[in-house]
């Protein structure tokens, strides 16, 4: 179980990248689309509503991350932070359903308890 247990972590790391480089992404095309456009209220508009548009995918990444960087070095806060952070992840079909599953099986079996005391 220990082995699913760095499997995990590992993919909650690498999906919590993926939603940070989904922010800069997305900030990057609302922001830039003000730009392009060469208005001066457009550029104003859209650089507030990239920013926070991308600072919501940011923020929400960072539990994710947090949480696998823990999991990786057992520590049980770690566990109850994915065990959430699957939680709200099934919402997310399909990848974020399958991950959800599969972290809330593995983290809620009576085996892997004893590697977070």
């Amino acid at each position: 179980m220990a082995q699913h247990v760095k499997i995990i972590a590992i993919l909650s790391i690498i999906l919590g990248a993926a939603m940070a480089l989904l922010g800069f992404i997305v900030f990057a095309i609302i922001a830039g689309a003000g730009a392009v456009s060469g208005e001066e209220d457009a550029m104003v508009v859209t650089g507030i509503v990239g920013t926070a548009v991308g600072g919501i995918f940011l923020l929400l990444s960072l539990p994710a991350i947090i949480g696998g960087v823990g999991l990786m070095k057992n520590r049980g806060w770690a566990r109850i932070l994915i065990l959430i952070v699957g939680g709200l992840s099934l919402l997310n079909f399909p990848f974020g359903t399958a991950y959800g599953v599969y972290a809330i099986v593995v983290l809620m079996h009576d085996e892997v308890r004893p590697l977070f005391a």
